[in-house]
């Protein structure tokens, strides 16, 4: 079953970071570090705000796995 995960700030990623089956909601912007490792494992992922363009994904070099 797939958990609603909604981050009301920033996220974050700056070390290695696993979530499984979740459905994760992120109000604020998405950054990710150089050195930051985020494994997605059966996951939906999106960036939310009131308005279009509100926030955004910061990749600043970090990986993303899926």
């Amino acid at each position: 079953m797939i958990e609603s995960l909604l981050r009301n700030t920033d996220s974050v990623v700056d070390t290695n970071e696993t979530v499984t089956d979740k459905h994760i909601a992120i109000d604020g912007d998405w950054i990710l570090e150089p050195n930051g490792h985020l494994t997605l494992i059966d996951c939906a992922t999106e960036v939310v705000g009131k308005r279009s363009r509100e926030h955004r994904v910061d990749w600043r070099g970090g990986n993303v796995t899926t």
